[in-house]
């Protein structure tokens, strides 16, 4: 974006110093602000998209709070979906970072997928921010994460079930281990007031139009959901959510230092926990102890809610359990549950709950242990056959279904003794000797969804070739399109 000023730096300077003056360093999370001071003489990293929150983030971390010369770097991520746009972005942030004085990393996500979920898309991005942390000795990456997105979070989580924890974020400063702290200075404005400032003080940004689509849950949120509880809840949604976020933080935090010590006293020396304190204590306690336990044991970092509700019931519930998940097997016996590498044999976690969607609008739907399976109704066009016929169509993670809109589909876990007929074979066959076809391993297909039509024929799984009944072909008018992501094991 052009600002009409040929010397970036003293534009981009005088924009610092309006802006600094509309929003003061009071007006900043305090938290937040407490850290920066702290950590002054260290290197920063300050995440900038280009868009306002972020550009307001950098303008305002380098009036208040500019550790050294040359030591905060505006680090961008192009996604790559966007096409010139994308690049816009990238072209937009490097002109602010240089009339600022600061460095500047960009990345790019070379083989993103079309459209991927949300969490694919964040898993990628830091990943990126992880990478200049630690090529630069970053000590602390700035957010520009505001209290509309405090509301959002809060609102998403309670719709999926999350504790405390969940509906405490995002804090003002959070850390993870091993990572530089991730801290969020304008957590405590909302947006309206943010961008208000933002154009007083006649600050240029960018517009991202994906914002305007309907296809992921933040989106929805904001463009419908929110709105409406705003205007429904009658005392100031400000406050009410800055409070409820803040006592969240409180109980999480008063939770998780009784978990540390309740993980000290149930701590086996095979690297199991003993089950006489975790039964002792109080249940939301071990079930903190637990499941960092579980997420503590190899790549299980996706472990789903169901996954770590049936650990909690296998270690706090009957004398003994065995619970598979991914390529690991809990075994809990009268004394202790402990870890054990599993190849093969059944897999006792609780089934997902089968679903039931509609073929003829766009759909997302979360499966457990990490996996994101979205729909919707494309045109069968030529060049959609030509690359039907190329065989350019993935089958690990995309098809092409003729399902009649007026269907619907049923999604559900893999059953022993499934059939199904691939694409042109002249007969059924079982899908577990298909699995072994394809090389999918046990733990893997326990985890996939199987696709089927509402009479239980089975129309596609994540992997596998589509089912011949469901083939698409000229004249078909509109085919579903199905996407699987497993972000388990992949980030798109």
């Amino acid at each position: 974006m052009n600002t009409g000023d040929p010397d970036k730096g003293t534009f981009w300077t005088a924009c610092r110093d309006r802006l600094a003056a509309l929003l003061p360093r009071s007006a900043l999370a305090p938290e937040a602000a407490d850290c920066l001071e702290r950590e002054r003489g260290r290197a920063w990293a300050v995440a900038c998209s280009g868009g306002l929150d972020s550009v307001a983030l950098a303008l305002l971390a380098e009036a208040w709070f500019r550790p050294r010369e040359g030591a905060t770097v505006l680090v961008h991520f192009n996604h790559g979906l966007r096409g010139e746009e994308s690049d816009a972005d990238a072209a937009f942030a490097l002109e602010l970072a240089a009339g600022l004085g600061c460095g500047f990393e960009a990345g790019r996500w070379r083989d993103a997928p079309a459209d991927p979920p949300e969490a694919a898309s964040r898993k990628a991005r830091w990943a990126f921010f992880e990478e200049v942390c630690r090529r630069r000795e970053i000590a602390c990456v700035l957010l520009g994460h505001h209290l509309d997105d405090v509301a959002e979070s809060l609102l998403m989580r309670a719709g999926r079930g999350s504790g405390t924890a969940g509906l405490a974020a995002p804090r003002p400063v959070s850390r993870v281990r091993g990572s530089p702290a991730r801290v969020r200075p304008l957590l405590d404005l909302p947006r309206e007031e943010l961008e208000a400032a933002m154009r007083a003080a006649g600050v240029p940004w960018r517009e991202d139009s994906t914002n305007e689509s309907r296809a992921h849950t933040r989106n929805r949120m904001r463009l419908d959901v929110l709105p409406a509880w705003k205007a429904a809840v009658p005392q100031d949604w400000r406050r009410a959510v800055a409070r409820t976020r803040r006592l969240c933080a409180e109980d999480a935090d008063a939770l998780d230092a009784l978990a540390a010590e309740l993980a000290h006293a149930a701590s086996s020396s095979d690297g199991g926990l003993l089950r006489a304190p975790l039964r002792a204590a109080p249940r939301a306690v071990a079930r903190r102890v637990l499941e960092r336990w579980v997420r503590g044991l190899g790549d299980l970092a996706e472990v789903s809610a169901a996954a770590v509700d049936a650990v909690v019931e296998a270690a706090l519930g009957v004398e003994s359990a065995s619970v598979a998940l991914g390529g690991v097997r809990l075994e809990a016996d009268a004394k202790s549950i402990r870890a054990q590498p599993v190849e093969g044999g059944a897999d006792l976690l609780p089934a997902p709950v089968p679903r039931t969607v509609a073929a003829n609008a766009a759909f997302a739907v979360d499966w457990p242990c990490g996996g994101v399976l979205r729909g919707e109704r494309v045109a069968v066009t030529e060049a959609l056959l030509a690359r039907l016929g190329s065989g350019a169509v993935d089958p690990e993670r995309e098809v092409f279904l003729a399902v009649p809109e007026a269907d619907a589909l049923t999604l559900r876990p893999w059953c022993a003794g499934d059939r199904y007929r691939p694409f042109g074979a002249p007969g059924t066959r079982k899908l577990k000797d298909a699995f072994v076809d394809r090389g999918i391993p046990v733990e893997r297909r326990r985890r996939l969804p199987v696709v089927a039509a509402t009479d239980g024929t089975v129309l596609w799984v994540p992997g596998l070739l589509p089912a011949e009944c469901a083939r698409v072909l000229r004249g078909s008018g509109t085919a579903l399109r199905l996407t699987y992501f497993d972000l388990a094991t992949r980030s798109g």
